[in-house]
């Protein structure tokens, strides 16, 4: 911390975390909108996906805020961080798809750790654009994902 307040210190910590996240999201969608030219990325409404991507990335910070109290050397913080990204995103994407497929709804102890709510968020957008239209307003949205 090199003498910082610790709110100082928090604060640049948070503005760093966004600025990078903000760099891989706008590669994401240039990468998906122009190179791959996906229907996702032309016809879903910005603002649906302004939201959707600014509540991924502040979710993501404040996980790393909170994991950052208990893990104190930066090899287990990779192993563990990496562990949960790959492993519970690919519980939650297969839980979406075949337990939970809609019309069921997500039990509620499943939404409490973000990256459920943001995998069921995005099957709801993905699935939209892949069989009817893509969301063009929150009020596309199924009652579940607007909650």
């Amino acid at each position: 911390m090199n003498g910082l307040r610790m709110h100082n210190y928090w604060l640049i910590s948070f503005l760093f975390d966004l600025i990078l996240y903000t760099i891989t999201i706008v590669v994401f969608i240039i990468f998906g909108r122009f190179i791959l030219q996906l229907s996702f990325f032309y016809d879903t409404s910005y603002v649906v996906m302004f939201f959707f991507f600014l509540g991924w990335g502040l979710c993501q910070i404040s996980l790393a805020f909170f994991f950052s109290v208990f893990l104190n050397q930066a090899q287990t913080a990779s192993i563990i961080g990496y562990l949960l990204s790959i492993w519970v995103t690919l519980v939650a994407i297969s839980l979406n798809t075949t337990l939970y497929a809609p019309p069921q709804e997500v039990t509620w102890w499943l939404l409490l750790y973000p990256t459920f709510p943001y995998t069921r968020f995005f099957f709801y957008l993905a699935t939209a654009c892949g069989y009817k239209t893509c969301i063009s307003s929150f009020s596309d949205l199924p009652d579940e994902a607007v909650r």
